[in-house]
């Protein structure tokens, strides 16, 4: 297994937007220094407010605070951007951190980001797809010519070309098994996050079989990534409690018309959010702890976990959430360490 952590940008009330990116920055450095294999930021405009409206600006400030730590965006949103742009930028990130990049791919989740830009919902796939075959184009270091629906290059040659050839390893978020697929045909990585087990290992099954169709020999861990919150704490029902109450918190945006919560935690909110969010099973907390959803509990009780996941789907790359909705910066470092010192070493 390989192991990573992941930053959405959640806003932390109590420092300055100066003293939140220093923050990013040291935990950032904190992962590289405990061993962590990968770190990914995200892109988020708009609403809700977020630190990563320009990941690659944080991404570049990153790579010279880290050394050995491979970074990268998931993802990068590229109905946004036009695709030689956002190729120029990663190249020169890829040099920044002397061949370290990564690059995630996806069409975005966030309806008012596409609103905003007057971008058609039915267009997005359309657009995706076409971007990151610009994109791959763009890193051959070549006269470009291109076109297509949404973007034309005539002659130019995009400089530079990325350090590593023929272009940093790119990772696709999927939420269909459509996308799985084209992922597949690539030979690409990809990235799922909240999805239950038994859905994972459909989505893997079809992966490989796009493989065997091509000829493919499968790839470890059918190229996963896991992306899956994670809390620990000394006690198992300190490490729940503060997990549940900013699980909950970090689902209240996704979910239209969520009423107040009557208490810390409330299970009847619970529900109304788990049964609005698109990317996320419906169910009871403790349903979805015990299902390996949300990793939240003692060292051990996380290692249990992991195992599980592991013992079900095959290795794979398990990047923690460790800072989600109102989780206290404190309390998520706490974890970070945690996870560093007592379970990443049983199981290297």
């Amino acid at each position: 297994m390989r192991f990573g952590l992941f930053f959405a940008g959640e806003l932390l009330p109590e420092l300055s937007l100066a003293a939140q990116y220093d923050a990013l920055l040291e935990d950032l450095a904190a992962a590289d220094a405990a061993g962590l294999d990968e770190a990914w930021l995200t892109e988020l405009h708009y609403q809700p407010p977020t630190l990563l409206p320009a990941p690659t600006v944080v991404l570049a400030a990153a790579a010279r605070a880290t050394h050995r730590i491979r970074l990268g965006n998931l993802i990068n949103v590229l109905p946004l951007h036009h695709p030689v742009r956002l190729a120029e930028e990663a190249a020169v990130l890829d040099h920044l951190s002397g061949g370290r990049l990564n690059f995630g791919l996806g069409r975005g989740a966030r309806p008012e980001q596409f609103a905003a830009e007057g971008l058609a919902e039915a267009e997005l796939t359309a657009r995706t797809r076409e971007a990151a075959a610009l994109l791959v184009a763009a890193w051959r270091g070549e006269p470009l010519h291109f076109a297509g629906r949404f973007w034309q290059v005539h002659g130019a040659t995009p400089f530079p070309p990325p350090l590593q050839r023929p272009h940093p390893p790119l990772c696709v978020a999927v939420r269909t098994l459509d996308t799985v697929r084209w992922a597949a045909e690539h030979g690409w990585e990809w990235a799922l996050s909240y999805d239950a087990l038994d859905t994972i290992q459909t989505a893997i099954a079809t992966y490989r079989a796009v493989e065997r169709a091509q000829g493919r020999p499968s790839a470890p861990g059918a190229n996963l990534r896991l992306v899956r919150p994670i809390v620990i704490a000394e006690r198992e029902a300190e490490a729940r409690a503060a997990g549940a109450v900013a699980f909950l918190e970090f689902l209240r945006p996704f979910a239209a018309g969520a009423p107040r919560a009557s208490g810390p935690f409330d299970p009847m909110l619970w529900r109304y959010c788990t049964a609005r969010c698109p990317f996320i099973q419906t169910g009871t907390f403790e349903e979805l702890c015990e299902a390996n959803v949300l990793l939240f509990g003692t060292p051990d009780r996380v290692r249990e976990q992991l195992r599980a996941i592991a013992a079900t789907i095959g290795p794979l790359a398990l990047v923690g959430r460790f800072r989600f909705g109102s989780l206290p910066l404190a309390t998520a470092r706490r974890s970070l360490a945690l996870f560093a010192q007592e379970v990443l070493p049983h199981l290297r």
